[in-house]
């Protein structure tokens, strides 16, 4: 009986994590490392920098999220993206859109994400994201 309660206990301790973060929206970090600024909707950096979006995101729901504008090329390139689970463990967890920027100069520019099924040519995104990305002259303070 005992391990049935320990199974228990785990898995809504599971479940509200995943609430919770779910709950979270969306979030980003500036570089790697760095402390997640949840809810705002700017990401900073400097010159050199990776500058990362990281949006909530499911894609055993088919939605994933894209770029659907920006940012200015001169300021901040688009390198990479990548979905990352939550668990490989548990099906349908959900995870994450991560995409990494390089920030090649100082200035201001908007980057725009819709959060869509790609077969789903016609519909409108279920969700849309706007982040300024701010990058600034000198070096990445630790």
């Amino acid at each position: 009986m005992g391990n049935v309660k320990n199974i228990s206990l785990i898995a809504l301790a599971l479940l509200a994590a995943v609430a919770a973060q779910c709950a979270a929206g969306t979030h980003m970090d500036a570089k790697a490392g760095m402390k997640l600024s949840l809810g705002e909707e700017k990401v900073e950096g400097y010159v050199g920098d990776d500058i990362t979006v990281t949006l909530i995101s499911n894609r055993t729901t088919g939605y994933g999220w894209e770029i659907s504008a920006g940012p200015d090329g001169k300021i901040a390139k688009f390198v990479k993206s990548k979905y990352v689970p939550n668990s490989d463990i548990i099906v349908g967890s959900g995870g994450r859109d991560i995409f990494i920027f390089k920030a090649v100069a100082a200035g201001k520019t908007k980057v725009s994400f819709k959060y869509v099924r790609p077969w789903e040519e016609d519909l409108p995104p279920a969700k849309t994201e706007e982040y300024t990305i701010i990058v600034k002259e000198g070096e990445h303070k630790a």
